[in-house]
């Protein structure tokens, strides 16, 4: 299983450790993460680290259909690790794209704390 809970301040956060996958793992995680957030009842918050990653457009393709069936009606705040360079703009047509509003850190640490904060609810 490549993604996991993660607790964070009392809080779950379904983290995605995308670090060195080679394309077909990145497109098994984001399969994954399909698979757990349908039956949740609730939306929940994730945290994927894309660092030493590199995003193929066969991978965009895959998050965008998914963010369309499932990550939009089941995540409630998601931040990302390890954008810089060219994966910037993709996250940038991300949230164009889809209304979304994926917010990019330097650490874990820091999207852990945006995610379980109460800030995050009001930004």
């Amino acid at each position: 299983m490549l993604s996991k809970w993660k607790k964070s301040h009392g809080q779950w956060v379904l983290y995605l450790d995308c670090r060195e996958l080679d394309e077909k793992q990145l497109l098994e995680i984001l399969d994954e993460a399909a698979e757990i957030l349908k039956p949740m009842t609730a939306k929940v918050p994730v945290l994927a680290n894309v660092e030493s990653t590199t995003l193929s457009t066969e991978f965009m393709e895959k998050l965008k259909q998914l963010a369309t069936e499932v990550y939009t009606k089941k995540v409630d705040y998601s931040a990302i690790v390890g954008v810089s360079g060219v994966k910037k703009v993709l996250l940038s047509s991300y949230n164009f794209l889809l209304k979304q509003d994926m917010r990019a850190f330097n650490t874990e640490e820091e999207a852990l704390e945006w995610l379980t904060s109460e800030h995050s609810k009001n930004s």
